[in-house]
């Protein structure tokens, strides 16, 4: 598990596409699980917290429809 430490005007959102480079998978549901005491603070991290990231689980959308921009 990876760790980051808070820059002043961090948000959970702002630090998952920073380090994940997406928001998806619920990662940020994630990583609130991996660090309960985050819900204490206000979305705007205070500085200089250590936060542990968890791994991300790679997953595959697949869709057997085919989708047309234009006809």
């Amino acid at each position: 598990m990876a760790q980051y430490r808070t820059k002043e005007g961090d948000t959970v959102d702002y630090i998952a596409y920073k380090y994940y480079g997406n928001t998806a998978n619920r990662i940020v549901e994630k990583i609130y699980e991996a660090n309960p005491r985050l819900s204490d603070f206000p979305p705007m991290l205070p500085e200089n917290i250590l936060i542990e990231l968890p791994e991300q689980t790679q997953t595959t959308v697949t869709s057997s429809k085919k989708v047309k921009l234009w006809d």
